[in-house]
């Protein structure tokens, strides 16, 4: 482009240069005071400035317009982020656990990816690199989750690819496994599993858990004043549950709030803990509103990484870690242990539903009015649960080093344990 012409002017007693620029404007620029100074020196000193770059003749050319850049994934959960953390339907532990998913699994992997490329097909690409194929289901679901918000909201339009049919054939089913695919104990490992571990705390959990079928949070939120006694029964009264960073919640489910009888062998091990062992735990008398399994300071505890310490117990005891198709043993496993021994002992289903918190949502209303005529009935069933040697004479094998389960049980205990079983056998199956 050819430079344009520039006019030196005399304005105000200064000289003044002036030129017509590319797009029609007229700058104007003072070069100095006219005092001893003549038009064709203002005139080079100006142009002197022109080439050393302090003045430009031409404006500087516009930029491209730059096209609006396309909504991400990552953008998506960056605004849904703050929604969730306040989504008062939502459990706390259920937000802390869809946050820490979209942040530390969901984002890195397609955060970037454009909303106008995440087809159902990069979704099942994505689904088929996840290792733990165990998580699949439940990344797959959140992601949906995430995209019918957008797509309710306005953010986005078009369809949710986690619906299509592709997506879902990538998705590993609920399917049932075998028995052989359950990671379930024998009542003979139990009780070879209650021997071997030597940690007070870590031996009541289990014999609760085994006798009970209650979960991990369920268990770590019993307190003293959850053992009660209805129709004459012993009941842990499950009302609340202990989340991870000891954050107390409640239950589940409305059907997870319920009765469980208490195994005698569990019973008799309660009130030794409670009798000595608690003190020793924790230096004082527990109280009703303390939590049974306490951290030492008699403060609320639930423990991480309980999978890895109950299939370190496991192989301790000489037990298998792993079920013949590879399915690994976990602490919730023991749940499916403990319910399927009282259903193998002729617990009936409606009574089993009670027991493992499934109830029918319309049964909730009227629970305690609903269970208590079931309660003997629960009861025979979990006391069915062999824990104890029935060849051994002098007790039953409980391990353990300490009050709440001595090696031994006393024989005032194995009477009270003997009589109870032959009440369950004359009355039959529940």
């Amino acid at each position: 482009m050819n430079a344009p012409s520039v006019s030196i002017e005399l304005s105000d007693g200064s000289w003044t240069a002036r030129w017509r620029c590319s797009d029609g404007s007229r700058p104007r620029y003072k070069i100095c005071r006219a005092a001893g100074v003549s038009r064709e020196r203002a005139k080079d000193m100006f142009l002197a400035k022109v080439e050393q770059g302090l003045v430009q003749l031409q404006p500087p050319a516009k930029p491209a317009p730059t096209p609006p850049r396309e909504t991400t994934i990552g953008d998506l959960i960056d605004r849904w982020l703050p929604i969730l953390r306040s989504d008062e339907r939502l459990k706390q532990g259920t937000r802390a656990d869809y946050v820490l998913l979209l942040t530390s699994c969901v984002r890195p992997a397609i955060g970037d990816v454009p909303w106008s490329a995440f087809s159902a097909q990069r979704l099942a690409e994505w689904l088929d690199s996840i290792p733990a194929r165990g998580s699949v289901r439940n990344k797959r679901n959140l992601v949906s989750k995430l995209c019918r918000y957008a797509l309710s909201h306005g953010w986005v339009t078009g369809e949710n690819p986690c619906r299509s049919e592709m997506v879902r054939e990538h998705v590993p089913s609920r399917r049932r496994g075998s028995a052989m695919s359950k990671p379930r104990l024998t009542e003979e490992q139990a009780r070879a599993l209650l021997a071997s571990v030597d940690d007070p705390v870590w031996h009541l959990r289990y014999l609760i858990a085994l006798s009970s079928g209650l979960r991990d949070a369920e268990i770590a939120g019993l307190r003293w004043r959850s053992l009660a006694t209805h129709g004459g029964v012993l009941c842990y009264d499950i009302s609340s549950t202990l989340a991870r960073g000891r954050r107390v919640e409640t239950t589940k489910t409305e059907s997870s709030a319920r009765l469980v009888p208490v195994h005698p062998m569990a019973a008799d091990a309660l009130d030794r803990w409670r009798g000595v062992g608690w003190r020793e735990h924790t230096g004082r008398d527990p109280e009703g509103d303390d939590f049974i399994l306490a951290d030492p300071d008699g403060n609320p505890w639930r423990p991480t990484e309980v999978a890895k310490r109950y299939r370190a117990d496991l192989e301790k005891a000489g037990l298998p870690t792993r079920t013949p198709t590879g399915a690994p043993f976990t602490f919730h496993s023991i749940r499916g242990t403990a319910l399927s021994w009282i259903a193998s002992h002729g617990c009936a289903p409606d009574v089993l539903r009670f027991v493992s918190g499934h109830a029918a949502t319309e049964v909730c209303g009227d629970y305690y009015l609903a269970i208590l005529p079931m309660l003997p009935a629960m009861a025979r069933a979990v006391a069915s649960i062999e824990l104890c040697d029935d060849d051994d004479e002098s007790g039953p094998v409980t391990g353990g080093p300490f009050p709440i389960a001595a090696v031994r049980q006393t024989a005032e205990n194995r009477q009270k344990t003997t009589a109870l079983q032959e009440i369950h056998r004359a009355r039959g199956p529940v």
